[in-house]
C-alpha cells in the first residue's frame, strides 16, 4: 500500500512538471510558407462550413416532410381502392373459393386439382 501512494505521488509530481514547464517556455511559431498548399489550407479553413452544414439539415428536413406527406397520400389512395375492389368482391369481401374451384375438386378450365 505503501508503494502504490510513493507511485501516484511521484506521477502527480512528474503531471505539475509537465504543466509548469509547458507553460514557461515560449512558444515558437513555425515558418510561414507561401506555397500552393499553404494557401489551400488557408481557403479551406476560410469556408463557411457551418452555413453549408445548416442549409443541408433545413433542406433535407424540407425534402423528408414533402416525402412523407407524399408517402401518406399514396397510402391513403391505396386504402381506398383495397375499399373499393372489397366492396364489389361480394360477400362483404370474402372471395369464396368455389368460385374458382368447382365442388368436385375441378377449376374452371376442367383440370383435375392435385
Amino acid at each position: 500500500m505503501l508503494e502504490l501512494i510513493l507511485y501516484l505521488v511521484l506521477m502527480t509530481s512528474v503531471a505539475v512538471v509537465a504543466v509548469v514547464f509547458s507553460r514557461g517556455i515560449p512558444r515558437v511559431e513555425d515558418e510561414k510558407e507561401e506555397g500552393f498548399y499553404a494557401r489551400l489550407d488557408k481557403w479551406v479553413a476560410s469556408l463557411p462550413f457551418s452555413k453549408a452544414d445548416i442549409f443541408l439539415k433545413n433542406s433535407s428536413h424540407k425534402v423528408l416532410r414533402k416525402l412523407r406527406v407524399s408517402l401518406m397520400k399514396v397510402d391513403n389512395f391505396l386504402d381506398d381502392f383495397l375499399e373499393r375492389t372489397k366492396e364489389t368482391n361480394g360477400a362483404n369481401g370474402k372471395i369464396k373459393i368455389e368460385d374458382f374451384v368447382g365442388k368436385s375438386g375441378e377449376n374452371k378450365e376442367g383440370e383435375k386439382k392435385d
